[in-house]
């Protein structure tokens, strides 16, 4: 049976903002709301990991874990060693990009543990870091993403920096952390994102897929 599950989407189309309310399958919708439980027996009588919904955005199981917003949930998957890489129906959204957007530690820090990208592109056009530094509210998202090697010097398709970003997330904590990790940038702040735009930016690595 089917079960009617919230699922908040991003202005880039992911976890913020306007509520959709969809149909979601019985593991699915554990998924979305982080029912451990549920899940953990889904998976314990063989099932599928690497399940699909397609009547959102063909969002991962994994993926729907993160969007739950709880660790435990994210960890019983990762259990099963998913593709932590995989993209939504976009072609680009991975796991870290939503957990980025969400701006939980927890959640970034398990995924990275177990070898997520860092450099990977999402929709529309923003690395894990952009995202976190909109969204995050504290500075633990954005230093472990960096000590992961992320860029500090990413741009977005509109070509702003993260430390644009940061100045619309407007979050304290998190222009204090990236002021610490990058003094020579302070004047970004200060710019508006047109003003930047002939700036030359190299973007950060991609990380070969295996």
């Amino acid at each position: 049976m089917k079960k009617k599950v919230k699922v908040r989407v991003t202005r880039g189309g992911h976890n913020e903002g306007a509520e959709l309310s969809d149909m979601l399958d019985g593991v699915l919708a554990a998924a979305a709301e982080g029912r451990v439980q549920e899940l953990r027996n889904y998976l314990d009588r063989g099932g599928n990991p690497q399940i699909k919904e397609n009547e959102m955005f063909g969002y991962t199981l994994l993926q729907l874990t993160v969007l739950s917003n709880n660790p435990d949930a994210v960890s019983v998957v990762l259990q099963r060693r998913p593709d932590l890489n995989a993209t939504a129906d976009d072609g680009k959204t991975t796991a870290l990009i939503l957990a980025a957007t969400k701006g939980n530690a927890n959640i970034i820090s398990l995924l990275l543990r177990a070898g997520a990208y860092v450099s990977t592109l999402s929709s529309p056009g923003a690395y894990p870091l952009l995202a976190a530094a909109e969204h995050a509210t504290d500075e633990a998202p954005i230093r472990l993403l960096l000590r992961a090697g992320a860029s500090i010097r990413a741009v977005d398709e509109s070509r702003e920096t993260v430390l644009h970003k940061a100045v619309q997330g407007r979050s304290p904590r998190v222009l204090r952390e990236l002021r610490t990790s990058n003094p020579s940038h302070h004047h970004h702040l200060h710019l508006q994102p047109s003003q930047t735009q002939s700036t030359s930016h190299p973007p950060p690595h991609k990380q070969p897929n295996n």
